[in-house]
Parts: structure tokens; sequence; C-alpha cells
């Protein structure tokens, strides 16, 4: 037996651990997942919904948590800018038919951020559980 064979895929090992850092939904672990994958030009929510196979409204509230827990931006862009991004990245399929108004890309904090992130709300919960273990030992 061997250790990649008892260890989890550190995939899986990595969002369980944003998952339970950031108390998130298997739903919205999903999305910021499918978010980070897409990381080079940021995503839009046609884009979640075509890979998620879900509802738009569904997918509209996990993002909205994801952007209230600060893992996730949300740039306004024209749809003239979008048809270019549909293009660079062959999804002509979800290409808007005008160029008037604009949608929202979103974006995954920058691999940095998340780790400092992670880095900060452990260290609060290390300092956490040694005082509650120091006053029991009283």
């Amino acid at each position: 037996m061997t250790v990649s064979s008892i260890l989890p895929d550190k995939s899986i090992l990595v969002g369980n651990i944003i998952r339970h850092v950031f108390n998130l939904s298997k739903k919205q672990l999903e999305c910021f997942m499918n978010i980070v994958e897409m990381e080079n030009s940021g995503t839009c929510i046609l884009n979640l919904v075509d890979v998620m196979d879900s509802e738009r409204s569904i997918i509209q509230k996990n993002l909205k948590v994801l952007m209230k827990k600060g893992l996730v931006e949300r740039k306004s862009v024209t749809l003239t800018e979008f048809k270019e991004r549909c293009t660079l990245n062959n999804r002509e399929d979800i290409s808007p038919k005008t160029n008037k108004g604009y949608l929202y890309i979103y974006s995954p904090l920058s691999s940095k951020e998340l780790t400092s992130k992670i880095e900060s709300i452990l260290s609060r919960w290390n300092t956490t559980i040694s005082e509650y273990f120091s006053t029991l030992q009283k």
C-alpha cells in the first residue's frame, strides 16, 4: 500500500480545506473551483451554467456568497469585449447576439491572496484552540 493510495487526490484535499475554512456548501465549492480552473480570463454566468449543469439563479446565489466571503471578484465588461473574449477562448456558442450592454466576469483571488487568507483563518483557529485548552489545564 502506497501513501498516494491512502491520501486523497491533492485537488480533493485542497477543495475540502477551502470548503471547511470558508464554510462553503458543496455547490459553492464546485462553483469556486470551476472559476479557478478558468482563471486566465475569468468566466461569466453562462459558462458556469454550461459547466455546472445548474440553474442560473442557483449559480448567482453561489457567486453572491463567494463574493461576500472575498473568494471571487466581479468585473463588468461590455458585450463587445465579451464577444472578443468568447472568440479568443473558442466559445462563440455563448457569444451575445448584440454589442449593446454589459455583463459580469467572475475571477478568483490570486493563489497568493487565497493562501494568505487561509493562513490567517487557520492562525486564528490555532489561537482559539490553544487558549481554550490552556484554560482547561488551569
